[in-house]
């Protein structure tokens, strides 16, 4: 029932996002239990999911999860590449608030989840440049 779910939203996906159809074919799904949400695998070419939280939400909201992730793969970001973890969860975020910003403002997508936007780098930045990176790693998983 799941991947029939996710099988449906990624082939919606394509609807909305028809120029990336053959790079979004491609890609895996993988379960991975206790993620919380979904995410993107660069390099293994992989949406991996959390089933409780798929069979818990929205289609809408489960279409805007889904191009969101695969926003991340066909823009390359590859946040797996950075090495130091304070600039892999500010790359994190930064990448999060561009691509949340063209899925609701320019491609009109809309959820009902709670999102990173260009405001909550913008609440954020100064504290951001203090906290340490244990306090950074809590700080940016929203």
């Amino acid at each position: 029932e799941v991947i029939k779910r996710l099988k449906i939203t990624r082939l919606r996906a394509i609807k909305e996002l028809p120029l990336v159809a053959p790079l979004v074919a491609k890609l895996k799904l993988v379960e991975m239990k206790n993620l919380g949400t979904l995410a993107m695998n660069y390099r293994k070419r992989a949406i991996y999911y959390d089933k409780e939280f798929v069979e818990n939400i929205k289609d809408s909201d489960l279409l805007f999860c889904t191009l969101h992730e695969i926003m991340h793969y066909v823009l390359l970001h590859d946040a797996e590449a950075l090495k130091n973890k304070r600039y892999h969860y500010v790359f994190n975020l930064a990448t999060d608030s561009i691509i949340n910003y063209i899925l609701l403002e320019k491609l009109h997508i809309r959820t009902d989840l709670s999102v990173v936007t260009f405001d909550t780098i913008r609440k954020l930045s100064k504290r951001l440049r203090r906290k340490r990176d244990d306090e950074l790693i809590k700080m940016t998983h929203i």
